[in-house]
């Protein structure tokens, strides 16, 4: 008897275990510690005119390295009030 999984639970599964193994991450390890929105926040204002660029890069590059893109989201509210913020983080 030959058992056959779909494509579709294996893509599930893939998802669920990518989901538990960042919260591992954030959760038993140092990193959250170092990820905050308040450091993201003065990071985008540092570069003055330029902010808006840095942000939809950091937002582009984030996916990269596992970074929640929650933090980001919240950061670039914080920098840029909650209307631009929008806009920047859409088109990110």
């Amino acid at each position: 008897m030959t058992m056959t999984v779909s494509r579709q639970t294996l893509k599930f599964v893939g998802l669920l275990l990518f989901i538990v193994l960042n919260v591992a991450l954030f959760q038993w390890t140092d990193l959250g510690r170092y990820i905050k929105p308040e450091e993201i926040r003065a990071a985008i204002q540092s570069a003055g005119p330029l902010a808006p660029l840095l942000y939809l890069l950091i937002y582009s590059i984030a996916p990269v390295f596992f970074v929640p893109g929650w933090i980001i989201t919240i950061g670039g509210g914080l920098a840029f009030g909650a209307v631009w913020g929008t806009v920047l983080t859409v088109i990110g």
